[in-house]
């Protein structure tokens, strides 16, 4: 008598492997040490960010930063678990990978094979650990659960070949959240339209048909879309939030360091990625041997290729981009799962034992000690001991944690002038030099690591220098 795991007992032993697996991954998070410091500079800002939401600022008119809205609303979920620790957020964080990834992976475990899944989601993991550089509560990991929702909603509608008006209205809600996160992840869903094209062509339906399941799935997006835009609208920010999130994003792009080949060869080449290369070769063995599913691996190796030119090469910021690829990881899992269909049991032992191979540093990570030593600043602990209550601050650089290690609230909608100081013509560095001329901060905390531009000289003429290290400058109003 064959064995067979029953259907729910398989649901929830899929989301038990989830929620372990990414409690593992996050268990050396920074956001578990309680020191915003310890934190990288960007998830500082998406942090300080919701801090001045919750207060009552408007997003991109009175707090300024240029990633989608929707990383706010995460981050001010997070903070409102726990308000005195990021422990909120590191638990919002865990909760919406696991409710993200579990549906795909037990979709994928009962129409193929639960070992086969468990493998992908293996493998998946170890990708993500191997580029979230820069640690976590970033756009591209919240992304994953939102690529790999979109999956599921578009291949549950592909499966019962009734384009479910619900899950597309759902599939259109997940895609309009990821570009909501940022623009240029929408990149990662583009296989669900090819596949979709594809099976809808090679079934009774119409391109008529097609293109009625477009518009379904334009619904979901536009009501994911609609209250962020009545928001704005109610608050007079509308111009303002396009400006951050659309032109600003394009601005900040063609100020690209490197170029796209340089960009890719630094992330993917310099330092030897054995496991992307071996699901591309893998995949590529698989389509020769295997003619059904060369049409599902040239779609998915297509989107591969693509999403490593636009989430990486574009942006050309070389070395600096490696956690740009972290929302790769559920097309992986999709290639790994189409590369293990049909596989005889041995077969899926043997992928198995390779998926543990490269989980295996994310274990020794896991198990390895890794203290959080404060990263409070000499020039914060003199500003600390010279500050008078109800003073402003300036941070010329991108320590967004400043303010918090302070207490002190800066004097202009922008926290951090890091790239906003690139460029001292932008409209934007006109609009940051008139709100500080109109109130001046008491100090001015300068990171010398960013060039000191024109523009920030004539904003220190009237400030003094107090104090200095070989990495900061402290300045006060004279």
């Amino acid at each position: 008598m064959k064995f067979t795991i029953a259907p729910t007992f398989l649901s929830v032993l899929i989301v038990l492997i989830v929620g372990v697996l990414t409690a593992i991954l996050f268990s050396h998070s920074a956001l578990l040490s309680g020191d915003m410091a310890a934190l990288h500079i960007d998830s500082q800002v998406y942090i300080h960010t919701a801090h001045q939401i919750l207060q009552g600022k408007i997003l991109y008119k009175e707090v300024f930063d240029h990633k989608g809205p929707i990383m706010y609303v995460v981050n001010c979920l997070g903070i409102l678990f726990c308000r005195k620790t990021f422990f909120g957020l590191w638990l919002s964080q865990w909760m919406i990978l696991v409710a993200g990834l579990s549906p795909l992976f037990i979709f994928w475990a009962k129409k193929y094979n639960p070992l086969l899944s468990i493998t992908a989601l293996v493998c998946m993991i170890s990708w993500i650990f191997r580029t979230k550089t820069i640690g976590d509560n970033l756009p591209e990991i919240y992304a994953i659960s939102l690529i790999a929702l979109s999956y599921y909603f578009a291949l549950k509608c592909f499966e019962t070949k009734n384009q479910n008006r619900f899950l597309s209205i759902l599939l259109g809600a997940s895609i309009m959240s990821l570009f909501l996160l940022k623009p240029n992840l929408i990149v990662l869903v583009f296989p669900l339209f090819l596949w979709g094209f594809y099976t809808l062509w090679h079934s009774s339906y119409r391109v008529s048909d097609y293109m009625i399941w477009i518009k379904i799935i334009s619904i979901g997006g536009g009501l994911v879309l609609l209250p962020f835009v009545m928001y704005f609208a109610y608050h007079h920010a509308l111009s303002d939030a396009l400006f951050a999130f659309w032109t600003f994003n394009f601005s900040y792009i063609s100020t690209q360091k490197r170029s796209l080949i340089e960009s890719i060869s630094q992330v993917f080449f310099n330092t030897p990625n054995y496991f992307l290369w071996f699901v591309i070769t893998a995949a590529l063995v698989k389509a020769l041997f295997t003619k059904d599913v060369r049409m599902v691996v040239g779609i998915l190796l297509l989107s591969v290729v693509l999403s490593i030119v636009v989430l990486v090469g574009i942006p050309g910021r070389g070395s600096e981009s490696y956690h740009y690829a972290i929302p790769l990881a559920p097309l992986l899992a999709w290639l790994l799962i189409t590369i293990g269909t049909s596989f005889q049991k041995w077969q899926l032992y043997v992928l198995f034992a390779i998926a543990l191979f490269f989980f295996r540093p994310v274990w020794l990570h896991f198990v390895s000690d890794k203290p959080y030593p404060s990263l409070e600043s000499a020039a914060i602990q003199f500003i600390n001991t010279h500050k008078k209550p109800l003073e402003t601050l300036c941070v010329l650089g991108n320590r967004s944690a400043a303010y918090e290690q302070t207490g002190l609230t800066c004097n202009t909608s922008f926290f951090y002038t890091y790239p906003i100081l690139e460029n001292c013509g932008s409209t934007i560095n006109e609009t940051f030099l008139k709100q500080f001329a109109d109130q001046k901060a008491d100090w001015v905390l300068f990171e010398m690591q960013y060039p000191m531009k024109n523009c920030v000289i004539n904003i220190l003429r009237n400030y003094k220098q107090v104090y200095a290290t070989d990495k900061e400058q402290v300045f006060q109003l004279q």
